[in-house]
């Protein structure tokens, strides 16, 4: 089960959830070209660098898969919570009250493949940048969804509190 789904409140529904873009390969990819394109164009005697550099490539694989396993991106009726880090562990999870505002980044690559980077600015002048989250504008839109049934729902309650007749 993923941290996020484990540390949900009471009452507490999941309207978002993602894991990281896959993108996160992509650099994996290009070292692994280069890779094999020396194997084939070296000369036999200095096959070795290829071998080392297969080597770095599986070693860098091996990282980039636990960096994208290890992130998680959610949305809930009451906070956003992210989680990053597969022995270190950092988490943020922020009440919709707490948020003074949501911003993405996206580069033109990210345009493109539809990734990017989401700040989260906190009150206390907080701000929290998380890379490579899937669909950014679909997670900042969210985000502004739930923060405005929240609106919606505090004044709804603070309209009832008021209708009711006071018997002091």
């Amino acid at each position: 089960m993923s941290y996020i789904k484990k540390t949900l409140l009471p009452d507490e529904q999941l309207s978002y959830y993602s894991g990281p873009h896959a993108i996160v390969f992509f650099p994996c990819v290009i070292w692994l070209v280069v890779t094999v394109a020396t194997a084939i164009f070296l000369s036999p005697e200095y096959i070795f660098i290829s071998y080392i550099g297969m080597m770095m490539v599986i070693f860098y694989a091996i990282a980039c898969y636990i960096s994208y396993i290890s992130r998680e991106y959610g949305i809930t009726n009451k906070r956003v919570l992210v989680k990053m880090g597969f022995i270190r562990r950092h988490s943020l999870e922020i009440f919709f009250h707490k948020i003074e505002s949501i911003n993405t980044r996206q580069s033109v690559f990210g345009r493109m493949f539809d990734y990017g980077t989401v700040i989260i600015s906190g009150t206390g002048g907080s701000q929290d940048p998380f890379d490579f989250v899937p669909h950014p504008l679909e997670f900042r839109r969210c985000v502004q969804e739930q923060m405005e049934h929240l609106i919606i729902s505090s004044e709804e309650k603070q309209r009832k509190s008021s209708s009711m007749p006071d018997f002091d």
